[in-house]
């Protein structure tokens, strides 16, 4: 997968479907992943209504470099 920088102008909602899908996962374990409680903000930002915050795009970034947070789906804690 292509690094995607994770600044406010270069990571746009295409970019951020695009990392989820790329990452075979649901909007739903991404959320979670992401460390939201449901889906929706996910769905929120993938259609262009809202963007995370500073520390989003960095968490964004990290995983789209290969980090994975503890709570990955998939992942034995």
């Amino acid at each position: 997968m292509g690094a995607i920088h994770a600044t406010e102008d270069a990571m746009d909602a295409s970019d951020i479907r695009t990392l989820r899908k790329n990452l075979h996962l649901t909007q739903a374990q991404f959320a979670t992943a992401l460390g939201y409680s449901s889906r929706t903000q996910i769905t929120v930002f993938e259609n262009g209504r809202g963007t995370p915050s500073k520390q989003g795009f960095m968490l964004l970034q990290a995983i789209a470099d290969g980090y994975r947070p503890a709570k990955w789906p998939g992942v034995a804690a």
